[in-house]
């Protein structure tokens, strides 16, 4: 009963550290993709 009790706590953690991985990698992406416009657009007005 304990083993699995520990398994189970142990996979929720798990999931639980990956999902917060995953989403800080997405967020950091993201924000690489926002910065990158917003160079892009700094550009196009001085160009102009």
């Amino acid at each position: 009963m304990t083993f699995f009790t520990n398994l189970i706590a142990n996979l929720l953690f798990l999931f639980f550290n990956l999902g917060i991985f995953y989403v800080m990698y997405w967020a950091f992406k993201e924000d690489n993709k926002i910065e990158k416009e917003i160079k892009a657009g700094n550009r196009n007005k001085v160009r102009n």
